[in-house]
């Protein structure tokens, strides 16, 4: 799949692509199965309800 500008977009990211850079003396607390949620929901890897629009989900956890 492709965004608008032409690059692509992976549909699925295994938590090891986020441990690139969210590594022990980077992020010493960072959680994939705790982050996850408040990175994948509707409008952003899951579908949107009819008539929703995307928006971030309230209450995340701080950004390392």
């Amino acid at each position: 799949m492709k965004d608008a500008a032409g690059g692509f977009i992976q549909r699925e990211v295994p938590a090891n692509a986020c441990m690139r850079c969210h590594e022990a003396a980077n992020s010493p607390h960072f959680d994939d199965a705790r982050y996850r949620p408040y990175i994948v929901g509707p409008g952003h890897g899951l579908p949107l309800a009819k008539g929703a629009k995307a928006h971030p989900k309230p209450g995340g956890p701080a950004h390392e």
